[in-house]
């Protein structure tokens, strides 16, 4: 489980979806726009949204103000993910889209373009 704190303006993740692990959203502050197979939910606090193995999505904060939500992940092998997020992209510094889709692939990352 991780809790994301999305600035306003965030544009989120590409599309992209899962060989293994399934998504469970939960809106906690603001509105996140998750986009499921090509529909846009424009989920508001209390809102959650499950997303399963295989499924294209993205998530983003297009929207003035910040937002959070809580991404559960199951199975949980997905923390690797975000420990090595935090350690190549410090908080406050700018992502590398190549080094990002770099770090996507060495995990249970399909990009879809």
């Amino acid at each position: 489980m991780v809790e994301h704190d999305l600035p306003a303006g965030f544009p989120g993740p590409p599309p992209h979806a899962h060989q293994v692990t399934t998504h469970t959203f939960y809106v906690i502050q603001g509105t996140v726009r998750i986009v499921v197979d090509n529909q846009i939910i424009e989920a508001t606090a209390g809102i959650s949204v499950y997303i399963p193995t295989g499924v294209v999505h993205q998530f983003s904060n297009p929207g003035q103000e910040r937002a959070r939500m809580v991404e559960i992940d199951t199975p949980g092998s997905f923390q690797a993910y975000f420990e090595e997020l935090r350690r190549v992209f410090p908080v406050g510094e700018p992502i590398d889209q190549l080094r990002m889709a770099q770090l996507q692939q060495q995990y249970d990352f399909i990009a879809v373009i």
